[in-house]
C-alpha cells in the first residue's frame, strides 16, 4: 500500500531480526533509515525495488547488519 501507515509486517521482520526492503512510504520510512537499517526505495519504482533486493540476496553481511542495526534500535 502507498498509504498504510506503519506496516505489521515490518514491525515483525524486526523483531525476528529480518533484513527489510521497502518502499519509502509513510510509516515505513518512520522505521527503516536507508543504508543504516534497510532499503528504501522510491515508491512505484521497480528497477529500483529489484536493484534493492537484489543487494540484500548478494550481500548476507550487509543484509545481517541492517537487520541487527533495526531491531538495536527499534527494541525498546
Amino acid at each position: 500500500s502507498y498509504s498504510e501507515g506503519l506496516s505489521k509486517s515490518l514491525i515483525e521482520a524486526v523483531a525476528a531480526r529480518r533484513a527489510i526492503v521497502t518502499s519509502d512510504a509513510p510509516g515505513n520510512r518512520d522505521l527503516v533509515t536507508e543504508g543504516k537499517t534497510g532499503w528504501l526505495t522510491p515508491l512505484r519504482d521497480p528497477v529500483a525495488l529489484a536493484a534493492a533486493l537484489r543487494e540484500a540476496i548478494e550481500d548476507p553481511d550487509r543484509r545481517a547488519a541492517f537487520a541487527e542495526n533495526a531491531f538495536t534500535e527499534h527494541a525498546q
